[in-house]
């Protein structure tokens, strides 16, 4: 990817905390992320080599702000810009092939122009990305794995779009490192088709000491 969109405001708010060093770590993990495409490896030696900072601030920024899997550590919201960076170039590939997008209707332009654009717009935003398929994603993440079935009706109820769904994912992150999702070994976690419904990404969470808000 050339360019990734960056929330200015959602940054500065999670990592307001963090040292020069340990921001321009971050920063340069993103911009790592993004254009390799891919989670940074779990080899911290040869990333802390790239990014040119030591292995200690690497280390501390990706514990604190990526997921440790088996192909490397991971972010949810990159993954999720990089998979609709390229819905949208093969949506632009296949509309190139048919000479470019589809025309406006006689019935689109007649009836109400700007609201009718409007639609238009928020449902090619919808197509850019199946919400469904961020499912996967958001079961991977929540620490509760309880009916599935039931999170995943929840889900199709909610049908999420781009924004949202990196509001929910975000705020997931930030409710795993909350007090009461932390007490007694989870207890207090809700069932994930419960947290869906109730709009559990709308809550505050109070974080734990030693734990920090993931952007």
């Amino acid at each position: 990817m050339n360019h990734y969109p960056h929330h200015i405001g959602d940054y500065v708010k999670a990592t307001v905390h963090l040292s020069p060093d340990e921001d321009l770590c971050y920063r340069r993990l993103l911009d790592m992320y993004y254009d390799t495409e891919s989670p940074i490896p779990l080899e911290t030696q040869s990333v802390s080599r790239r990014l040119r900072m030591g292995s200690e601030v690497v280390e501390t920024v990706l514990k604190e702000f990526f997921i440790s899997r088996a192909d490397g550590w991971h972010s949810l919201r990159c993954d999720m810009e990089i998979r609709q960076y390229h819905a949208r170039a093969e949506k632009n590939r296949v509309n190139g092939k048919r000479g470019g997008r589809p025309k406006k209707t006689q019935s689109v332009i007649l009836g109400n122009p700007t609201l009718s654009q409007n639609n238009l717009n928020q449902n090619q935003n919808q197509n850019q990305l199946n919400p469904f398929a961020q499912f996967a994603e958001f079961w991977i993440a929540y620490p509760k794995k309880k009916n599935k079935g039931d999170a995943e009706k929840a889900w199709k109820a909610i049908s999420p779009g781009t924004d949202l769904i990196a509001k929910i994912l975000n705020a997931l992150l930030q409710a795993k490192q909350s007090k009461d999702w932390a007490k007694e070994s989870g207890k207090y976690i809700p069932y994930p088709a419960s947290w869906l419904r109730a709009k559990g990404w709308e809550d505050e969470y109070a974080v734990r000491e030693g734990k920090r808000f993931v952007i």
